[in-house]
Order: structure tokens, then C-alpha cells, then sequence
């Protein structure tokens, strides 16, 4: 299951702090992917899977019963777990996709999203005209503040 979301943790504070001490994520030990996109020489073709997170795993939806999709797009502790369950389930993968929403965008530039079961996400306001565009949306939103998660 899940871990419990924390709201204690300013992430942003702490990737900030590490970026300025200057550290640098180290060069994981499994690397084939990563050697692939460089053009190096690799043993075997790099699997991943696009959509590794989703509606086909169980895990998946078992989290998905306990938290809406927007919840666990903005808890980095829910993301990491969705993250991570592809791997844990078919261990031979040589990526994990990291878990959010290209629908994360909007809703830092002010429109509200819902998932609504049997029609998809919903947006609001809806966007109907050019000039809605400017009345409703912040064209040039904080995205470290708004996506600080």
C-alpha cells in the first residue's frame, strides 16, 4: 500500500538546498538506458514501458480507491509509490516513468481539474473563446511555486 502523505516536508526547500550545496544525483548502478540515449554500447535493448502507470495494475488501482487523481499527482509520496510499482511488479525494467500529468500545467495557471468517472478530466472554467484565455488563466504562473511539489 501507499505511504502516508507528508505535509511536513517542504520538497522544494529541500531540492533547492541540495542543488545549492552542490551536490549532483550520482549515476545509478543500473544505467543501461541511460548509456542507450548517450549512444554508448549496451548488452541488451533498454525496456521501459510509456504508460507504466495506470489503469492495468492492480496497485494502481487499489491507490486510486483511497486518493482522487489530483491528490496523487501533487503528494510526491503518492507519486513516488505509482512511480515505483511498475518496477516492483515486473522487475526487469531498465526505467521507472516518473508519475504526474501533463494536465498539472492548467491547473498551475489557474483552471480546476476534475476526473469524472465515464467522461475523463474536466477543466474549469472552460476555455471557449480567445478571451477566456485572458480572463481565466495566469499566462506566466510561478511553476516552482505552483508545481513546488
Amino acid at each position: 500500500m501507499a505511504p502516508s502523505s507528508s505535509s511536513t516536508v517542504d520538497y522544494s526547500a529541500a531540492r533547492k538546498g541540495f542543488l545549492d550545496a552542490g551536490y549532483s544525483w550520482p549515476e545509478p548502478e543500473q544505467n543501461r538506458l541511460l548509456r542507450a540515449a548517450r549512444g554508448e554500447e549496451v548488452d541488451e535493448i533498454p525496456v521501459w514501458i510509456m504508460r507504466q502507470a495506470g489503469r492495468y495494475l492492480p496497485e494502481f488501482k487499489a491507490l486510486r480507491a483511497e486518493h482522487d487523481f489530483v491528490k496523487v499527482c501533487q503528494d510526491p509520496d503518492l507519486a513516488s509509490e505509482v512511480t515505483i510499482q511498475p518496477y516492483r511488479r515486473f522487475n526487469k525494467l531498465d526505467a521507472c516513468i516518473v508519475f504526474s500529468d501533463i494536465l498539472t500545467i492548467p491547473m498551475v495557471m489557474g483552471q480546476h481539474l476534475e476526473m469524472v468517472p465515464g467522461t475523463g478530466p474536466v477543466l474549469s472554467p472552460k476555455l471557449e473563446t480567445p478571451t477566456d484565455i485572458d480572463k481565466f488563466l495566469n499566462l506566466a504562473p510561478d511553476v516552482a511555486e505552483g508545481l513546488g511539489y
